[in-house]
């Protein structure tokens, strides 16, 4: 099983970034680099 990691441009409703890791990898060792890709500023954080 993969996790799907996406960033969004909320506003205009957009993709920016996305991320597959391997079910067993924490949450935690991917924020990091899927933040690196977006090249932005992030405003809210919203994780489920």
């Amino acid at each position: 099983m993969v996790k799907l990691y996406l960033t969004a441009e909320i506003n205009l409703h957009k993709t920016i970034t996305a991320e597959l890791s391997a079910f067993n990898v924490a949450d935690g060792d991917v924020l990091p680099n899927l933040l690196k890709q977006t090249h932005r500023t992030i405003n809210k954080n919203v994780s489920q």
